[in-house]
């Protein structure tokens, strides 16, 4: 899986890169404090999967033409390393390609396309 690490993500690179994953953050293509618009921008020109505790490209998704990116939202109960790795673990688990908006709790994935 080829990720785009946003940047309330990076406390996590390391677990998801030992997990097999094609990741980078931000800060490793100096883009940090970018817009969200200009995430989505790279994520699509690189063709990864943007990964982040962020909300608003939920909201992104649903305005956007939803074919052309993919999202995952994490969303654990406190933001802790750990309970990322938890959701993370989760979505792993099931061995399926995040394709669309993928919204992963500490009890359920939701994949919405």
């Amino acid at each position: 899986m080829r990720i785009l690490a946003d940047e309330n993500i990076p406390s996590v690179v390391k677990f998801i890169k030992e997990k097999g994953h094609d990741v980078v953050t931000l800060y490793d293509l100096n883009k940090r404090e970018i817009s969200d618009v200009e995430v989505v921008e790279t994520a699509e020109k690189d063709d990864r999967i943007i990964l982040t505790l962020d909300l608003d490209f939920g909201h992104m998704y649903y305005l956007s033409e939803q074919a052309k990116i993919n999202i995952m939202v994490v969303r654990p109960k406190i933001i802790f390393p750990e309970n990322i790795i938890k959701c993370l673990n989760r979505f792993f688990d099931l061995k399926i390609e995040p394709k669309g908006l993928v919204v992963v709790s500490e009890k359920k994935v939701r994949i919405i396309r």
